[in-house]
């Protein structure tokens, strides 16, 4: 069975995280975890996570970087430890989930699509790649660490 993971990454989203963590919680399938990380944000961001820590949201996880890391490390970072058939969903802590149910529908299409021979003919057709999806299952974030690695050794820690 296919887990739902959550992961919002940003910097700076104060006037928007809430919105996020509500968006998650009216969901009608809840994510079997909710991961933000704040990205060393001075506009009151860490403040207002705290409080929302403690309304005790069971799948929920806060995570405070000591350093930044920018978002595709803390994307990385914070998937890599999942099931290769999890789904792992990006909602950037300054944007929410519009509707109640994208959350069931996703986990909903990602079953349609679990075939791999069916995803790929599928996308064939229609002309698209996966490159176009914000959706990815562990195995593509996994594959990812190759690509890090590269741009750290070519540019080093940029912003």
């Amino acid at each position: 069975m296919n887990k739902i993971h959550v992961i919002s990454p940003g910097r700076n989203p104060s006037t928007a995280v809430q919105n996020c963590v509500d968006s998650v919680g009216r969901q009608t399938l809840l994510p079997n975890s909710h991961t933000i990380i704040d990205d060393i944000s001075d506009d009151g961001t860490p403040e207002i996570l705290r409080e929302i820590d403690k309304q005790d949201i069971s799948y929920l996880e806060i995570i405070h970087n000591t350093e930044r890391k920018y978002r595709l490390k803390n994307i990385y970072d914070h998937s890599i430890d999942k099931e290769p058939e999890d789904i792992i969903c990006i909602v950037d802590s300054d944007d929410w989930l519009a509707t109640v149910d994208a959350l069931a529908k996703i986990k909903e299409t990602y079953k349609f699509f679990d075939n791999e021979q069916h995803f790929d003919d599928t996308f064939d057709k229609a002309g698209w790649d996966e490159d176009y999806l914000r959706l990815f299952d562990c195995g593509y974030i996994k594959g990812m660490q190759s690509v890090l690695n590269k741009l750290q050794e070519q540019y080093g820690e940029t912003e």
